[in-house]
């Protein structure tokens, strides 16, 4: 058998002298307010549905919005946010709105429309079956006023706890990393062909961005415009090495760690799918993105290179398949 539908809506008359009303019977005096503590500031709430249909929520609104109360919905409709924004949008005036499931169960409410009053941390008068602030002012207790509809929206809290118990984390998590990956800017640099290292007297300006960085090479040298490093400093290395063709990183890599514990293993052309990353040596762990011009600044040409602090400078070592010696030079 179908549901019964709600029955008409007994709406206090909007008259400036709210005591002229009749007086509410005894019975209708359902119980003292619901004094819970609550997470809602101190005013006036109006608890609305979709469910009142358009008119009577149009109503409901601009009351709200002249009495300075706030409207309150359980959660969204079926039209979602975009249908609660085109509804409260098309008001002359605009009320504060606001999506709070604690409100609809802390007022204890069996429908709306329904007015609260919240008063130091606390729910002070409910008048249920009304949407007149002017009424809920006189209201002291949980007064029943007229007769109310179902709230037709779900909580939202509930639907929030149902939705994450449903996601697979792993899967979030993979589809966030590829997302990442799409998104990051590669290019490549040409291979070394011979072993040659550049010795040179560093002057970058470093983005700040780096203050960020995980890797203490990078981070250190955030925002800074090096001419020297100082004497004596502490001395990091950072392995820069192809992504798509690692080659000899891996064992380059164990022996820089002998002398730099905190060498960061990096590559300018990060792979944009991360099976390729699982796929690389372990000892290299989960290389950083390299970005392009921080690479030249550093001397980077070809792959791979060890930038490494040597006293006062930073050396540039090339490391090539021709097994030929190291030359050095030092630029200005």
């Amino acid at each position: 058998m179908a549901a019964a539908a709600p029955a008409a809506l007994a709406v206090p008359a909007a008259e400036p002298d709210m005591s002229a009303l009749p007086p509410v019977p005894d019975a209708f005096i359902l119980s003292p307010a619901p004094e819970r503590e609550i997470r809602a500031s101190d005013g006036c709430y109006i608890l609305l549905s979709e469910s009142l249909g358009e008119a009577l929520l149009r109503k409901a609104l601009e009351e709200a919005a002249d009495a300075g109360c706030t409207a309150v919905f359980r959660g969204l409709g079926k039209g979602g946010i975009k249908g609660l924004v085109r509804l409260i949008s098309g008001q002359s005036a605009i009320p504060d709105t606001i999506i709070d499931p604690e409100l609809f169960l802390k007022s204890g409410t069996a429908g709306v429309p329904a007015g609260v009053r919240v008063r130091d941390g606390r729910i002070a008068a409910v008048s249920e079956g009304s949407y007149s602030a002017e009424l809920l002012r006189k209201t002291e207790g949980f007064r029943k006023a007229g007769p109310v509809s179902a709230v037709s929206e779900p909580d939202l809290l509930t639907e929030i706890r149902k939705r994450a118990a449903g996601l697979d984390a792993s899967l979030e998590r993979r589809k966030a990393v590829e997302r990442f990956l799409r998104s990051v800017p590669s290019w490549s640099l040409p291979r070394a062909e011979m072993s040659m290292v550049s010795a040179r007297v560093p002057r970058i300006t470093v983005p700040l961005s780096l203050a960020e960085s995980h890797f203490p090479f990078l981070r250190e040298m955030a925002g800074k415009t090096i001419d020297l490093l100082p004497e004596g400093g502490k001395e990091d290395a950072l392995l820069a090495f192809s992504c798509k063709s690692p080659g000899n990183a891996a064992e380059i890599f164990r022996e820089a760690q002998r002398r730099y514990p905190d060498i960061t293993a990096a590559c300018p052309d990060y792979p944009s799918d991360e099976n390729a990353l699982r796929e690389l040596p372990m000892e290299l762990g989960t290389p950083a993105f390299l970005p392009r011009d921080l690479a030249e600044r550093l001397g980077i040409k070809a792959l791979p290179t060890l930038v490494r602090t040597e006293g006062k400078r930073m050396v540039a070592e090339t490391f090539g398949d021709g097994g030929s010696d190291g030359q050095q030079s030092e630029n200005e």
